[in-house]
């Protein structure tokens, strides 16, 4: 399937990782002295990390990737801890991404992670098929 994803250019890449901060779901390492996409299922393509990168060696293209996964994301977003969960539903509420949200809340909820307070409105927690 095509979509949008990032990819990193190696000869530019310095390895300074200031993307990885940016990177809401933590899609990205520093390995061997280069960032690198972790997982391309769990990079939604928004493109966070392409402006910290000082050396231009982030782009989002379109191309050949296997699917997004949405849980897949949320298991490396939740093994972050509760502050990594608040970064990654605020990136989506600020893109306006509502399924992506209804869908990281439901994860949360199936998996008896706390949903921070300021992330949900009322009876989101409860109910997350709203």
């Amino acid at each position: 399937m095509r979509r949008r994803i990032i990819v990193v250019d190696e000869r530019r890449c310095t390895g300074c990782g200031l993307c990885m901060p940016d990177c809401p779901a933590g899609s990205l390492e520093v390995e061997d002295g280069r960032s690198h996409l972790v997982d391309e299922r769990v990079c939604d393509g928004g493109g966070a990390c392409v402006v910290a990168c000082p050396k231009e060696a982030i782009a989002v293209v379109e191309c050949e990737a296997r699917p997004f996964d949405q849980a897949r994301l949320m298991e490396r977003v939740a093994s972050r801890g509760e502050s990594a969960v608040r970064f990654y539903l605020g990136h989506l509420r600020a893109r306006g991404e509502a399924e992506l949200f209804r869908q990281a809340i439901g994860y949360l909820v199936e998996n008896g992670i706390p949903v921070p307070a300021e992330c949900t409105s009322a009876g989101e927690e409860e109910d997350p098929a709203r």
